[in-house]
């Protein structure tokens, strides 16, 4: 005997997007009218946050609904609740923290892409409810991490571009640490 999986309902994909925010009226409304809203995790979904070099990467191994920051040279995965994720240079963002998601017809970059401004899908949300098999995804971030850049941030643990800051110490010469520029902390 065979047995099918159940066919799962189809919604709105926008309608579906801002069901993970406590006025879901109104975060519909904010996507229709400007492309994008600042939407909860944690409510429907959960959020994996990669590299934006990993996250290319793993377009044609990993499926889900994934969305780039072009400026924050990132992508975002909508991650089941019960994801259970822990790599390094990635994030988990749960339990309430905002994130800004595209509205579901968003899959262009902005007409201005040399500002790196504008949030887009990589892979739109269906409606199905279907999320990101983030078993694959640790995967793909396993192996970025392990075959990737060799340069690392010491601070926030992301890929180059890096620059070495040399930290000066009264007690030696110091030593050269490798981190972003918003990473350094501030000469005094």
């Amino acid at each position: 005997m065979t047995t099918t999986a159940p066919r799962r309902h189809r919604k709105d994909p926008l309608a579906w997007l801002a069901e993970a925010h406590f006025h879901s009226d109104h975060a519909a409304a904010i996507l229709r009218r400007y492309g994008r809203a600042a939407l909860f995790t944690g409510i429907t979904w959960n959020v994996i946050q990669v590299p934006e070099e990993t996250g290319l990467a793993a377009r044609g191994t990993v499926n889900g609904p994934a969305w780039l920051d072009p400026y924050r040279r990132a992508v975002f995965y909508l991650a089941p609740l019960t994801a259970c994720w822990r790599a390094p240079g990635t994030a988990y963002l749960s339990g309430g923290t905002m994130v800004c998601v595209p509205a579901p017809d968003v899959c262009a970059p902005p007409p201005d892409i040399a500002a790196r401004a504008g949030v887009y899908w990589l892979t739109p949300p269906d409606g199905t409810g279907r999320l990101v098999d983030h078993e694959a995804l640790l995967a793909v971030a396993e192996t970025a991490r392990r075959d990737g850049p060799a340069l690392w941030c010491e601070i926030c643990g992301w890929p180059a571009p890096s620059v070495v800051v040399h930290e000066h110490s009264p007690d030696g010469p110091g030593y050269d640490a490798l981190v972003h520029r918003a990473c350094a902390p501030a000469e005094s």
